[in-house]
């Protein structure tokens, strides 16, 4: 290695080690409220490059593509994608892992429904991003709304693989809620059951 005359000493001080993640950064309650906060103000990054800081869209600051890319909690309302930039709605959603939850109620009456989606103005939709933002951030997990969304990540996290457990026939993954993460437990029915 010391004769590899692409290692240059500059490399070597430049090298940040990475941090190690304490168990609190593994569990679930963590992992996705940062997560959707982190995807949150990316959305709002996003936004604000194509519409400008003042989310006009009449800006100098303003850095639309011709077709617009769908954002991980916004997109253009194809609708008005022909319409200038000032002009242009924005759909907006949350989600929490992969999953759209719902935002709000569309309708009246007997015809009232939850609703994924919701259609805004860009300078709409970068205060409804950042009051995500703010409102996720708030959460604290014994109350009634870090509840709902900790129900929600903990169904996200279940995980896709089948477990295996060494010696074991029949393994199932169960939450465990002293580590707020998944385990892989034995799952084999007795044989007083079969």
């Amino acid at each position: 290695m010391a004769d590899n005359p692409f290692i240059l000493p500059m490399a070597a001080e430049a090298y940040v080690k990475p941090t190690t993640t304490t168990d609190i950064d593994k569990t679930i309650w963590t992992r996705y409220k940062t997560g959707t906060i982190k995807k949150l103000e990316l959305s709002l990054k996003e936004l604000k490059g194509r519409y400008g800081e003042d989310l006009m869209g009449t800006g100098e600051d303003v850095q639309a593509y011709e077709t617009p890319r769908p954002s991980k909690n916004w997109r253009v309302d194809k609708d008005t994608l022909s319409e200038p930039l000032d002009s242009q709605r924005v759909i907006v959603m949350l989600k929490i892992g992969i999953s759209k939850v719902a935002i709000g109620t569309v309708g009246k009456g007997e015809n009232e429904r939850s609703t994924t989606e919701l259609s805004y103005t860009p300078k709409q939709a970068g205060v409804w991003l950042q009051e995500q933002i703010d409102l996720i951030d708030g959460l604290e997990k014994g109350t009634g709304a870090g509840e709902w969304f900790h129900e929600i990540a903990k169904t996200e996290a279940y995980p896709k693989s089948t477990p295996n457990l060494e010696g074991v026939k029949v393994a199932t993954w169960e939450y465990n809620e002293e580590i707020d993460g998944y385990e892989a437990v034995d799952a084999t029915p007795d044989e007083e059951e079969a």
